[in-house]
């Protein structure tokens, strides 16, 4: 009998680390039209909708680092969930950050990291006046080496309980991904993306990624390519292998940011739009 889900709402926010703030602003603030909740010389969070985030912590370089740190989920109770983490054998802490809200921390098998917080009473105070290109953060990827695939997998589905929605093989043949649901009304997902080690910083940055949805593909396709993030011949939209109008863009530091119609087209995988100026076809 599967584990009860863990009691979380969905997916707050994602953080990187980036050496090179003036290129995050340039195409997440300006390119993609996120507005920014917070800027220092720390860090960037950008808002993402009315209560998610995609944050950027500074550091002097990115040599040797991942760039990927961790999934923020939201919890309308943090003690229970912490009760419920410990009972089911996951090794869960406090995170103590001055000024911050309370959060906890626990990682995966494949040593990936997920934080919870406590679901914001307020909403993002920007939200609404924000010209993003998408309103939310509809799931993210974390990059896990094939090896620990059966321990990764198990303790998504049997430890947290999470329902697998997806799985996908390689080219090879090889198990390629899987996706898990995570409870809450945006029916968000965590991916695991599996891999042969060492990565390069490309596919590092290929696998660990953000997901965006949006409604209309041509419509966000010429908006990113209005502001300079969208130029490619790559970056048309194209139908994926989930049957999905999908666009693939790299940020300055290579992470993948992937935008999604998640309504299921009929038109073929690999199909390439050539309809800059009407809506997307299904």
């Amino acid at each position: 009998m599967p584990a009860d889900p863990i009691p979380v709402t969905g997916i707050l926010g994602v953080t990187f680390l980036s050496s090179d703030m003036g290129a995050v602003r340039q195409f997440y603030g300006h390119g993609a039209g996120f507005a920014a909740l917070s800027d220092t010389p720390q860090g960037i969070r950008f808002a993402v909708g009315r209560s998610q985030f995609l944050e950027f912590i500074a550091v002097p370089s990115l040599e040797g680092r991942r760039r990927l740190q961790y999934v923020t989920l939201g919890a309308t109770d943090l003690g229970k969930l912490q009760s419920v983490l410990e009972a089911r054998g996951v090794g869960v802490h406090a995170v103590d950050m001055p000024g911050a809200p309370n959060q906890l921390q626990f990682a995966d098998p494949g040593g990936n990291q997920i934080r919870a917080e406590q679901v914001p009473e307020a909403e993002n105070p920007i939200a609404g006046g924000s010209a993003a290109f998408s309103d939310h953060l509809q799931h993210m990827g974390f990059a896990v080496d094939l090896v620990k695939a059966n321990a990764s997998i198990a303790f998504y589905r049997d430890t947290l309980g999470l329902p697998e929605v997806v799985r996908m093989d390689g080219t090879d043949g090889r198990l390629g991904l899987v996706k898990f649901r995570l409870p809450g009304p945006g029916r968000e997902l965590i991916e695991l993306i599996f891999h042969d080690s060492p990565l390069n910083k490309w596919a590092a940055g290929a696998f660990d990624h953000v997901n965006f949805e949006v409604t209309d593909i041509n419509a966000t396709y010429r908006a990113l390519h209005g502001t300079g993030v969208a130029t490619l011949p790559k970056h048309r939209p194209t139908v994926n292998g989930e049957h999905l109008w999908a666009i693939n863009l790299s940020d300055p530091e290579l992470t993948r940011v992937e935008i999604q119609v998640l309504t299921a087209t009929t038109v073929p995988v690999d199909t390439v739009s050539e309809d800059m100026t009407g809506s997307n076809r299904h």
